[in-house]
């Protein structure tokens, strides 16, 4: 696999997204951009390792590499994202960068050829819900846990005019990226950062999206209160996550690993994450999907 000089970054002009084009910039009065730019001073510190050094430099190989090509983006039949430039063509650096960001979680792509076989198949996610997504036409959308920002992507053909995706992994945000250097498009931005950071977002998203992510949550109720928070009157917040398949407001308390995962606190029944949703300040309340997970959907 080959490695990038650090040096090299400074010649590609290469920095974080939110320093390149902010599309957050023309709505700062709305929110609390002193705590946004703290968030990201912290973001900025954990991405400086070694690992993540290197990934920058290769994205920023990458990204070089790609300014000279037109780029085409679109979801095939099979669920694919597919990531091309218009010239069939090897991209420098492209290989090594993608070899250097497994795993992928969320997918699956394609991009400029080289298949990304993810863990998760969103497309089967992105096929539950999309049916039930309000009119995004113009509205302003934020996607907690957004993993790499394949359903961002699915988002955008929506109509919405801004979508910020929230997600603490650097994996995820070098994965978003390089997605970043295909699309180019503005209205997709990542912020390095858990659903607390909606704190500084009050009163502003018409639409929330959180999958996978509550029982991850030691205090769920109170992460449920940032997501309200972060909502504007009337919006919409679509909540997905594990759920015990039992009758009755109760919840399972997770010691150790579930299902080979670490970091599970609580798992829900389906009438306990009601009542949750409702404790944080819910209201007009409907589970519209319950459906076992299938080894095809998750590897």
């Amino acid at each position: 696999m080959g490695t990038v000089k650090l040096k090299e970054v400074d010649s590609c002009l290469y920095r974080p997204l939110w320093l390149r084009t902010d599309p957050l910039l023309e709505y700062q009065h709305r929110y609390d951009w002193e705590r946004i730019e703290a968030q990201r001073a912290k973001a900025i510190d954990s991405l400086h390792t070694a690992h993540w050094n290197n990934c920058r430099a290769l994205c920023a190989a990458v990204w070089a590499n790609l300014r000279s090509f037109t780029t085409n983006a679109q979801f095939l039949d099979d669920g694919f994202f597919s990531l091309r430039t218009d010239a069939d063509t090897e991209i420098d650096q492209l290989e090594s960068l993608l070899k250097r960001l497994i795993p992928w979680r969320n997918g699956p792509y394609l991009i400029q050829g080289h298949p990304i076989d993810a863990e998760w198949r969103s497309d089967f996610k992105w096929e539950r819900i999309q049916k039930h997504l309000p009119n995004l036409k113009d509205k302003r959308i934020a996607e907690v846990g957004c993993n790499n920002g394949y359903v961002m992507a699915r988002l955008r053909d929506l109509g919405p005019r801004l979508i910020v995706g929230l997600d603490p992994s650097e994996r995820c945000f070098f994965q978003f990226e390089l997605m970043q250097a295909f699309l180019r498009d503005e209205r997709l931005h990542f912020e390095l950062g858990t659903g607390a950071l909606l704190e500084a977002f009050e009163n502003f998203f018409d639409f929330i999206l959180c999958q996978g992510v509550i029982y991850h949550r030691k205090d769920p109720i109170g992460f449920l209160q940032d997501l309200n928070c972060g909502l504007r009157l009337h919006g919409t917040v679509l909540l997905e996550s594990m759920c015990i398949a039992q009758a009755g407001s109760q919840a399972l308390c997770v010691s150790g690993r579930y299902a080979k995962m670490h970091n599970v606190y609580f798992i829900p029944t389906p009438a306990a994450l009601v009542t949750w949703l409702e404790t944080a300040g819910f209201e007009v309340l409907k589970v519209f999907c319950l459906e076992k997970t299938t080894s095809e959907e998750q590897r």
